[in-house]
């Protein structure tokens, strides 16, 4: 274990070597999407894939982490860094937002036009309890899942889909001691699993379905959960907050294959921010559509969501449901209220006068459903980087609520456990500055035979607690339904949800 002198500890590491630039190799990629290659590359344990779809201009590349070099993860300040492949376990005690600083300015590297907005870096989450070492805030939430807060996994290559091309980017950076990459067989290995894996990316595969029953049951009945929503009324009338983020979590027995289902959940709703993390005893699937963050060069970007409809069946219809959402007053005051939030965190950390809201309340159109989003922009400070934005703006105003300190402070009176994954961030840092992070909702864990999703909404001054608890299920609906096309026996005939508390 380290205590002083942890950056010491950082620095003894096998980290990307400072000089030699990466080796880069453009690859096609027809008729292999990075959906049906990822798993015939055989991907290894903290392999990972960040997957884009559906029709939206957001949806323009994918990522592959290959070839990890650290595991990062954090549980409190504890931190354990496993150093790839098997160099052995540092520990060391540290805030992890000042570890993410030290580990990005250690590795940075300069900007190179031209690639893919993602060519060197890690991919991974930050789960919502991240925002404890943020502000003052209680811990009385049951931690039932055990997961880091913090987990982050760096790769040598990177390996990168266009969407509009069709093409494929390898990267690979070396680490210290290996000089040029020409001279080492990372690269090489990495091309070698994209030759085979496109050769076995033409074959089907059947995934394991789960062989336990389908029983999904909610933390709370649904007059509890009402219950909950009348409590969050009452301190809205008494002026305490203006808004909050209820939600509650569904488990059920899973034994399935869980890339079988990320795939199923793919099909039925595929969205932009798509992600598939295997830590080896759990494992993330994510779909969420909402971006958090996005830097590029010095430029940030953050659209938050509020407001979901689904798409109509017939043009008519899809035309009326698109009206009604923009007309819609609740909504578009709930979006006003995260959108100045937002605009307030990015001006922590951005140039004076650079924080602009570029579109307040715009309908984007989903496969399954639409959106109202506004767009907010900033231009980053001189001397802040990813470590400052992030401790300036996480978690996310859209799924914590207004003012966000006093309202993630009445999420932890009424909501029984950690939400862990679910309203944190997932998603890419860049040695070279850059980042990508959703807002991790639409979102499975896989621990064991054991599967978890959580669902929420905004409450607000006229919510109706009905309506509320009715749509926490239609968000869930796509969820609900790859899990259960891919259960062998499909749904028990217990109640959904099942009413009570697990045990209760």
């Amino acid at each position: 274990m380290t205590r002083p002198g942890w950056k010491d500890t950082l620095l003894s590491l096998n980290l990307p070597g400072p000089a030699a630039g990466p080796r880069i190799t453009e690859l096609d990629g027809s008729g292999a999407p990075p959906e049906r290659l990822f798993p015939c590359l055989r991907p290894r344990r903290h392999e990972a894939l960040l997957l884009s779809g559906g029709p939206h201009p957001l949806s323009r590349h994918s990522f592959m982490g290959l070839d990890p070099f650290l595991v990062v993860r954090a549980y409190g300040k504890r931190i354990h860094l496993d150093s790839l492949p098997g160099r052995g376990r540092k520990t060391l005690f540290a805030d992890p937002f000042d570890l993410l600083h030290a580990l990005l300015a250690t590795c940075r590297r300069d900007a190179m036009p031209g690639l893919p907005p993602f060519w060197s870096g890690g991919i991974g989450y930050l789960s919502y309890e991240m925002g404890r070492h943020l502000e003052r805030l209680p811990s009385t939430t049951v931690d039932d899942l055990g997961l880091p807060e913090f987990y982050f996994v760096f790769y040598r290559s990177i390996l990168s889909y266009d969407h509009a091309r069709s093409t494929y980017t390898l990267c690979t950076i070396p680490l210290a001691g290996e000089g040029a990459p020409e001279n080492g067989t990372g690269h090489e290995e990495a091309r070698r699993r994209f030759r085979d894996g496109l050769q076995r990316a033409g074959a089907n595969r059947v995934w394991r379905a789960s062989t336990l029953p389908l029983c999904l049951k909610s933390r709370f009945s649904r007059d509890e959960y009402v219950r909950l929503i009348l409590r969050i009324l009452r301190y809205i009338e008494e002026g305490d907050i203006y808004q909050v983020n209820l939600s509650h979590r569904f488990h059920t027995p899973y034994n399935g294959d869980a890339f079988g289902l990320f795939l199923r959940l793919y099909e039925i709703n595929p969205a932009p921010f798509f992600a598939y993390l295997d830590a080896g005893p759990f494992r993330i699937l994510s779909s969420s559509p909402e971006r958090f963050l996005q830097v590029t060069g010095d430029r940030i970007e953050t659209r938050p969501i509020k407001g979901t409809l689904p798409r109509g069946e017939t043009p008519a219809q899809d035309r009326i449901n698109g009206r009604e959402l923009l007309r819609s007053e609740k909504n578009r005051a709930e979006l006003a209220m995260i959108t100045d939030l937002l605009r307030n965190d990015l001006g922590r950390v951005s140039d004076y006068g650079t924080v602009r809201v570029e579109d307040a309340a715009r309908l984007e159109a989903y496969t399954n459903v639409f959106h109202l989003v506004s767009v907010v922009t900033g231009r980053m400070a001189q001397g802040k980087d990813l470590a400052d934005l992030l401790r300036a703006t996480f978690p996310g105003g859209s799924i914590t609520g207004c003012p966000k300190i006093r309202s993630m402070e009445i999420i932890d009176k009424l909501e029984p456990t950690v939400r862990s994954v679910y309203t944190g961030s997932i998603g890419y840092v860049g040695f070279d500055g850059a980042m990508d992070l959703n807002i991790a909702i639409r979102t499975l864990i896989h621990k064991g035979e054991d599967l978890y999703y959580q669902v929420g909404g905004g409450i607000v001054y006229d919510s109706d607690p009905q309506a509320e608890y009715e749509e926490t299920l239609h968000k869930a609906a796509s969820m609900r339904e790859a899990v259960a096309s891919t259960c062998k026996h499909g749904a028990s005939r217990r109640p959904f949800p099942a009413a009570g508390r697990p045990g209760g």
